[in-house]
């Protein structure tokens, strides 16, 4: 292979890693994270504990109407004490998710896509509003286990009530801090950089180590 051809390949085989890179970081929405617990989402810059139900039969899992206490349905109060008493792969900064909008406003009613578990459901698992979460993308659907139809909390309240977002319709709505909801716990962030601090080389660094590497070859091979 003479001088020329060889440039070629190597500029080829840099082309396929940019490429390569680039195309998974735009396409990385959902993200298994602390060996399966949790899942991140690089879009909402949220991580969801990939458990859905993952307060059933625990000490919060309470019902004050009498009914089965082992479902998950907690009272608002204990939905928060909940997300906030968990450990989860060494984690531990969990809450209910927000119901307000990304600019800190009151909440819509109704068919929105700007809370956070509103933005799960119709953005990153890309369900239409009416339809049950169900009814999202298969893949990203196999990254959670337990979800429920039905309605779960938020942090957002008013004095007596909370707001929910029930995943039968995608319905946003509020209803009394004693009623039943099931809870599904979030944080902020990518819950395991902050545990294993693993850098991940973004687009751009690819673009200027590929960039070195290019001007190493021609000057040793080509001059």
């Amino acid at each position: 292979m003479n001088r020329d051809s060889w440039v070629s390949a190597f500029n080829y085989v840099l082309f396929l890693i940019l490429f390569s890179s680039i195309s998974l970081s735009a396409n990385a929405t959902l993200l298994s994270r602390l060996n399966g617990l949790a899942v991140y989402d690089t879009d909402s810059n949220l991580t969801w504990l990939a458990d859905a139900n993952a307060g059933r039969g625990t000490i919060y899992d309470n019902d004050p109407y009498d009914l089965p206490t082992s479902d998950g349905q907690m009272t608002w109060t204990n939905a928060t004490a909940w997300t906030e008493s968990l450990n989860v792969g060494g984690f531990t900064d969990w809450r209910l998710p927000s119901a307000l909008n990304p600019d800190g406003s009151a909440p819509c009613f109704g068919y929105c896509d700007d809370s956070e578990l509103s933005y799960l459901l119709y953005v990153s698992l890309g369900v239409h509003h009416s339809n049950s979460i169900l009814d999202g993308d298969p893949a990203s659907l196999a990254l959670f286990s337990n979800i429920k139809l039905g309605r779960y909390g938020t942090s957002t309240e008013t004095l007596t009530h909370a707001w929910y977002l029930d995943t039968n319709s995608g319905f946003l709505n509020a209803n009394g801090k004693g009623c039943r909801y099931f809870a599904w716990a979030v944080c902020t962030g990518d819950a395991e950089s902050s545990i294993t601090a693993v850098p991940v080389p973004t687009p751009s660094t690819v673009l200027l180590v590929c960039i070195g590497l290019a001007g190493i070859f021609q000057d040793k091979f080509v001059h």
